[in-house]
């Protein structure tokens, strides 16, 4: 809690929806918040409460994974991620307002051409 997923969640769906005023909530209490965006659908799951990852049926779940999904708290799901999901995890930096993720679930290929991506665009 508090590592800033939520806040992450929030600032991707905006960016990837071109409008940085969009409104973000949570997704805690509705589980799944879908949103329009320039790259097509985006589903933003909470899945803090779930009592049963069979409840992502109910959840539109298996439309979400052909598009682009964001998920806090994937464990719930258990084996139900998609296999090429990559997982970002969030721990608290050395800063009150530091963060330090670690990205996992690629190919080292995919992973580098992420970074160098990233890395490109811290100048601008």
């Amino acid at each position: 809690m508090g590592a800033g997923k939520s806040t992450f969640a929030r600032a991707l769906i905006r960016s990837l929806a071109g409008d940085e005023a969009l409104e973000v909530p949570s997704p805690t209490f509705a589980l799944v918040q879908p949103y329009n965006t320039r790259i097509g659908l985006i589903f933003h799951y909470d899945l803090w409460r779930l009592s049963s990852s069979d409840e992502l049926y109910e959840l539109s779940w298996d439309d979400a994974c052909e598009s682009v999904m964001v998920v806090e708290w994937p464990d719930r799901a258990g084996d139900l991620l998609p296999a090429s999901a990559l997982h970002l995890h969030f721990m608290q930096g050395v800063r009150e307002q530091e963060r330090i993720v670690t990205l996992r679930g690629w190919p080292e290929e995919r992973l580098e051409a992420l970074s160098a991506l990233l890395e490109g665009g811290q100048g601008r």
